[in-house]
């Protein structure tokens, strides 16, 4: 997936924006680089959006419990 394809999946966020999220957050996927160009692979996004409603889920039962 390209870096523009994931800013759009993001929530149309900017390229700075995700270049931050990347510096900030070592759970985020990396990108590869072909060039100068930005992809993302496909698992490492499913994964990293699983892990955070695992983290949302498990925040929420801690919360209520």
């Amino acid at each position: 997936m390209s870096a523009r394809q994931y800013c759009d999946r993001l929530g149309g966020i900017s390229f700075m924006t995700l270049a931050r999220t990347i510096k900030r957050d070592p759970e985020f996927p990396h990108p590869v680089y072909f060039g100068r160009l930005r992809y993302f692979k496909v698992r490492d996004i499913e994964a990293y959006e699983h892990l955070r409603e695992v983290k949302s889920a498990a925040k929420t039962l801690a919360a209520n419990s």
